[in-house]
């Protein structure tokens, strides 16, 4: 009988707290459903650290090997009409994003793409 009670008494107190299907808020020392219907799931500590809740079997992929891949290849294509002389460079913003320095310095320097714009926004 002292098994049984003491059964009870634990499952009353691993009594869920609630569900998270649409993410939400969380309590220290409650217990919350995650990864509902298998889906993946980060829980956000309030230090900041966050931790991955898998929704199926799988493997974890270190930062390291995410950094491989093939580069880009950035075509740049120069119409200079009024014999100018031009320095293009172009250059990667880490997130895959590429600046090119041509049409910056255009716009630094009131050149033709300047003006063409500055044209536009004066109707």
């Amino acid at each position: 009988m002292t098994g049984i009670a003491s059964t009870v008494g634990l499952a009353q107190g691993l009594a869920l707290t609630g569900m998270r299907y649409n993410g939400g808020p969380v309590n220290a020392g409650g217990l919350y459903q995650v990864g509902e219907r298998g889906k993946p799931e980060i829980y956000q500590a309030s230090t900041g650290k966050q931790y991955m809740i898998p929704g199926d079997n799988g493997k974890v992929i270190s930062n390291k090997d995410m950094q491989g891949g093939g580069g880009i290849n950035v075509v740049l294509n120069v119409q200079n009409y009024n014999g100018s002389s031009i320095d293009a460079q172009a250059s990667s913003d880490g997130n895959g994003g590429v600046t090119v320095d041509l049409i910056v310095a255009d716009l630094n320097n009131g050149g033709p793409i300047s003006n063409a714009i500055n044209q536009q926004h004066e109707r």
